[in-house]
Formats: structure tokens, sequence, C-alpha cells
């Protein structure tokens, strides 16, 4: 669905970011390279490692469940960020910054300063339950106090799940 969503657009895909390792943001990557081509995919290093880590355990765990629907193969991100990164994509510029571990065992937030948007990604959820079975809630409520006072001025916000919002 996805693939099909942004094929959509109309417009090129330059470029993926994942922003933490957990299946329901990595697992599509093999599926948008094979269909868009190579794309350079960034992700900070634990986002990495977390992926190489627990990418097995996932699929072995969650396959029974999705069946065909769960990618057989995996992909890793090719370009590693630091901490707090900012690249270009498409004449478009991405603050990548890392808050650490919380709602996921690493998590980074992306902020376009352009447009002032904040792709917050999973400490943020938007008319839907958190996924707190991690057993991070203190560090997943820091990092919604950093969110806020670091971006609490962007003028959309993209929750990890659920529609997006204003401030």
């Amino acid at each position: 669905e996805l693939a099909d969503r942004i094929a959509s657009l109309g417009k090129p895909l330059e470029a993926v970011i994942i922003t933490h390792p957990h299946p329901d943001h990595f697992n599509g990557l093999p599926v948008i390279l094979e269909r868009f081509g190579p794309l350079p995919t960034y992700a900070n290093k634990p986002t990495i490692d977390g992926i190489a880590t627990t990418q097995p355990a996932k699929r072995a765990a969650w396959t029974p469940v999705y069946g065909k629907d769960y990618p057989a193969t995996g992909a890793l991100p090719d370009h590693e960020l630091g901490p707090d990164s900012v690249f270009t994509a498409a004449g478009v510029e991405f603050r990548v910054v890392d808050l650490g571990p919380g709602e996921s065992s690493d998590i980074t937030v992306i902020h376009i300063p352009a447009s002032q948007a904040l792709i917050a990604s999973d400490p943020l959820y938007n008319r839907c339950h958190p996924w707190l079975a991690e057993h991070r809630i203190d560090q997943w409520l820091d990092q919604l106090t950093r969110v806020e006072a670091d971006f609490g001025g962007a003028g959309t916000v993209f929750a990890g799940h659920g529609p997006e919002g204003g401030h």
C-alpha cells in the first residue's frame, strides 16, 4: 500500500529516512527499494544496529501473523547519520535529531526548517494508543518534553501513528 501511495503522488522518491528500529517503520524498505530503485536510505547508528539485531526475530514472530504481507527479506539503511545531523535531499534540508531511548530503543525526529514541519515519529501518537511495551515510559515522557521544548513552534506535526496535525 505504501509504495502505491508514494507512486500516486507522481513525484520522484529521492530518499528514505528510518526513524527507529520498529518493524512497522523499517519493514517496507525492501518493497520501496524494489519499486523505486536504489535510493539513499538514512538512519542513525543505533537504529541501524537495532534493525540488524532484531530483524530476524521480528520476522520469525510476525510472519505467522501477517503471512505474505510480512516482507520475506530485509534491508538496512545505507547512510549513517550522526546524533544530530543535517542533510539535503531533493533540495530540501532535513534536520535529524536523536532523542535516544524512549518509545523505542532509540528514536529520531525530523525537522524540515523550510516548511516548519516536524516528522515526529513515534514519540507522538495522534488519536491512537502509544506502544509502551518496551517499558521506558519515563524516558518517553522526557522525549515528549524535549520535542515540545525544541519543536513546539512547528506548523505541521506528523505523528508516528495517526493523522498529521497543526500546532
